[in-house]
């Protein structure tokens, strides 16, 4: 592990210059398991939050399939009920038939339009409360490094032809006392690192707010 001797971040590797504030002075420490960092740097962890836009990205179309449909269904509607009343003018049976067809249409296609408004709306709110969360322990969070770890695959989820995976640390929070942290899905990770760690950064005064990743710094 190196220390950066400028910004005092821990790294797992050396680099050229640190990927946080591009200083070229690093101190080598021996890789000893776990360390614990309570106070977090002047400007915050450097975090990867693309998983998250990622996953609010990928569900903006149903927020566009959702106007496609909302509109074929209003055009489809309109005229049949144009029709209709056409119909309906001369005292046809048929007018009124289409006149309630085209109102059932627009509802039904309206309804299902509307179930996938709200489905995108929740996935991309869920996405930007994550998001300002981890933002929030960047700043505020105790970082805990070097952590063994398990992958998760997401059943159901494929990225190509990968499998989206979490990943799952076991930490101790008080003396006998552990508890499981499970990652957000990854999407545009790497499966590993050479050295088989992770790092986890954790709010001490709330454990249900954290983040995991293969190298905060």
């Amino acid at each position: 592990m190196y220390i950066c001797e400028y910004c005092g971040r821990h790294l797992k590797k050396k680099y050229d210059k640190c990927p946080a504030c591009g200083s070229t002075s690093f101190k080598k420490v021996q890789n000893i398991g776990e360390v614990v960092i309570k106070e977090p740097p002047k400007d915050g962890y450097k975090v990867n939050l693309q998983n998250f836009k990622y996953e609010r990205k990928g569900h903006r179309p149903a927020t566009v399939l959702g106007l496609w449909t909302l509109g074929f269904g209003a055009v489809f509607s309109i005229i049949f009920c144009s029709v209709g009343f056409h119909l309906a003018k001369e005292e046809t049976l048929f007018g009124y038939v289409f006149v309630g067809f085209g109102v059932f249409a627009f509802i039904s296609v309206a309804g299902t339009a509307l179930k996938f408004f709200a489905h995108s709306k929740n996935v991309i709110q869920g996405s930007n409360k994550d998001i300002n969360k981890v933002k929030y322990l960047s700043q505020h969070g105790m970082l805990i490094k070097n952590l063994k770890y398990q992958i998760k695959p997401e059943k159901g989820m494929i990225q190509g032809d990968k499998t989206v995976y979490r990943i799952q640390v076991i930490y101790e929070i008080e003396k006998g006392k552990t508890k499981c942290f499970e990652s957000e899905p990854k999407y545009l990770t790497a499966l590993g690192r050479d050295d088989g760690t992770v790092d986890l950064l954790v709010d001490p005064n709330d454990y249900s707010n954290y983040f995991v990743d293969f190298e905060i710094y």
